[in-house]
């Protein structure tokens, strides 16, 4: 199945958006040095904004029923797996948290004029940013020592692509892949 995409002009001379499909130039200043976006980055980041809210509410709804539920990991931070039992209560928080992520890095992406690939993977997304962004964000999740950049990647990495595999879980449970919530939630409201 392909996706149809109604795609916006963003200008790199003026940074204008247009809404006109169909052109290959800036409706406001003719410059042919222009970004297509899959869609407005302002609707990109009120989505990311939207999808958000919805997991912080979750969240603070999820953790007391989860109390017994969560294993340690080796730094004592809970973290869950898919199959524990009642997975299917942080299932949804989960996946919001994760959509919120993607749609701010693929807003910051369209405002920047950065072109990327239609796909979920958060470490793809990370790795496009600018380089001051990236920066920003590892310090606001895990801190500025000498070892955050890698912390933080070694934990992007484990989460890249849980969008994709816990949005159809209760039809695949397999019970391999952990989810470290501690970071996706500092992750989310850190952009």
């Amino acid at each position: 199945m392909t996706r149809k995409f109604e795609y916006y002009i963003k200008c790199k001379n003026c940074e204008n958006i247009s809404t006109t499909t169909g052109r290959t130039s800036c409706e406001f200043c003719n410059s042919n040095d222009v970004f297509k976006c899959p869609q407005s980055p302002d609707v990109a980041k009120n989505v990311a904004k939207a999808y958000l809210e919805t997991a912080n509410v979750l969240c603070q709804q999820t953790f007391p029923k989860l109390a017994n539920n969560y294993m340690l990991n080796q730094d004592n931070v809970p973290t869950f797996q898919h199959a524990s039992s009642p997975y299917y209560y942080i299932m949804p928080m989960v996946i919001n948290y994760m959509f919120a992520i993607e749609m701010m890095f693929k807003s910051s992406l369209m405002w920047n004029a950065i072109e990327f690939e239609l796909k979920h993977d958060l470490e793809y997304l990370f790795q496009l940013l600018t380089q001051s962004e990236k920066d920003k964000i590892i310090d606001r999740v895990i801190g500025n020592g000498p070892n955050a950049s890698a912390d933080f990647m070694t934990k992007l990495q484990k989460i890249k692509n849980t969008f994709v595999e816990w949005r159809y879980l209760p039809m695949e449970i397999n019970g391999s892949e952990e989810i470290y919530i501690p970071f996706l939630v500092k992750l989310a409201n850190s952009i």
